[in-house]
């Protein structure tokens, strides 16, 4: 499916790119082409578990959605707690994503799913177009603490390789010591969305964490989350790769899974029902994988 084609099938729902600005839909192609490794589902599921989602009643955001598997194994392990859950629990999960045809497919995803837990179509088709943001996380998402909780697989994609008009978009919002990298916005503005006491678990190229270009990154980030857990992961089992890759060709990324908690957080596991236990964690500025 072209960009263009996307239009009609999500026209109806939160979308919030100007889908008649052709050299914006090339852009967003471009990084899509460069950036596009979705996670495969044990990785999601390893990091939905440190999150232990979903207990609690919290909000759940995927900032940049892609296909939408964070978010349909987020779904489908909230209908499993509770069968029953009504719009607003289930609008307490929620997914961006700023390529046209990835949003469309992680709708349909959605929807599929709400389905077979017994909504009706339309209903589900409802609830799947307000859960599925088409839109651009850095320049249309929040920048105050909405949520609790944060999954997903962000871009990496150094600035130089960004298409000029992105960036200049990104600019006005992205700060400086954020700049040099998508994966280095996507981290600044995960925290800043954050709400207290929440976590960010993701799946991130591992540059950022020793790389000198991070280094104002790493000390701003450190000054509110901590390193909760570290795993380097293997690129030709973390990923589905993208269509446009060659066959046989693993991600020319050394990807890690990174759980990022508050500092002094209490932190509790789903595996060690009953218990807590003060973190004091890494300062996200001193971490090394």
């Amino acid at each position: 499916m072209s960009l263009l084609s996307a239009h009609s099938s999500i026209a109806t729902g939160q979308y919030q790119l100007d889908l008649s600005n052709d050299a914006q839909l090339d852009a967003i192609e471009a990084v899509h082409a460069a950036t596009a490794l979705y996670t495969s589902e044990p990785v999601v599921d390893q990091l939905l578990d440190l999150l232990d989602w979903p207990t609690g009643g919290r909000r759940l955001v995927d900032p940049s959605c892609g296909n939408g598997m964070f978010l349909v194994r987020a779904l489908e392990r909230l209908l499993e707690a509770t069968p029953n859950a009504g719009d607003q629990a289930l609008l307490q999960l929620s997914g961006w994503e700023f390529h046209p045809p990835a949003a469309t497919e992680a709708r349909q995803r959605v929807e599929t799913k709400l389905i077979l837990a017994g909504r009706s179509a339309g209903d589900a088709r409802k609830l799947a177009e307000k859960m599925v943001i088409c839109a651009d996380f850095l320049t249309k998402g929040p920048e105050q603490a909405e949520f609790d909780l944060i999954a997903g697989n962000p871009p990496y994609l150094r600035r130089l390789r960004v298409p000029t008009l992105l960036r200049e978009l990104y600019d006005p919002v992205v700060p400086d010591y954020a700049g040099a990298d998508l994966l280095h916005a996507f981290l600044d503005r995960c925290v800043r969305c954050l709400r207290p006491g929440g976590r960010i678990g993701l799946v991130t190229a591992d540059r950022w964490l020793a790389a000198a270009q991070g280094a104002a990154l790493r000390a701003e980030l450190g000054q509110r989350v901590a390193v909760a857990h570290l795993q380097r992961l293997d690129a030709r089992s973390a990923f589905i790769r993208a269509k446009t890759r060659a066959s046989g060709t693993p991600p020319r990324v050394h990807p890690v899974a990174v759980l990022l908690a508050g500092l002094g957080e209490r932190f509790c596991r789903s595996k060690q029902r009953g218990t807590c236990r003060e973190r004091r964690d890494q300062p996200a500025q001193a971490a090394n994988p």
